[in-house]
């Protein structure tokens, strides 16, 4: 492993402005999402600013999860797939809201993931939020673990529909069930 104060020269020193730079921005957006949510409130940059430091530092060493490289036409499809589950994931948190007597019937569904391992697969992850009444709780290298809200039979189908959609996207083919 190669570290960047052991390398010479002008590679040290385009790699050093490289993570300065990318540091940088984010101790910038962590800063401001803190300056949003407290409301602009100065005295909160006592605490705000050692966390964004923190959180910056501990960030840039963090590995990279690799190239995210998405089609056009892949996204053109995609489009409309997110904002149907943007939709009715809205109407559903509004009825359950609405009409508390809705009883939830929760249940952890084991889904098997059949993009391969990598960037498909978190996209994957993070957009299961997205359908009415699931949450992702853990991410193995196969298989996803999802919070239901209501255990029906309709959840599986929709999931499988949702990861072709991001296989699609991503230009990725879905690995065969074993």
């Amino acid at each position: 492993m190669t570290f960047w104060w052991l390398m010479s020269g002008a590679a040290q020193t385009v790699h050093l402005g490289h993570r300065l730079w990318s540091w940088f921005w984010r101790f910038l957006v962590l800063c401001l999402l803190w300056w949003v949510l407290t409301g602009a409130d100065p005295h909160a940059l006592r605490w705000g600013l050692p966390i964004a430091i923190l959180a910056s530092l501990m960030s840039s060493g963090l590995p990279r999860a690799g190239g995210w490289n998405w089609r056009l036409l892949g996204l053109l499809r995609f489009a409309p797939t997110f904002v149907w589950y943007n939709l009715q994931g809205g109407i559903e948190v509004a009825l359950h809201a609405l009409w508390p007597s809705r009883h939830p019937d929760p249940t952890l569904l084991n889904y098997r993931m059949r993009l391969p391992v990598g960037p498909s697969q978190i996209f994957f992850a993070n957009l299961v939020n997205l359908v009415p009444g699931t949450l992702t709780v853990r991410i193995g290298r196969r298989d996803l673990y999802i919070h239901v809200l209501v255990a029906s039979p309709k959840v599986a189908p929709i999931l499988a529909r949702l990861e072709w959609r991001v296989a699609d996207l991503f230009g990725v083919d879905l690995i065969a069930d074993d």
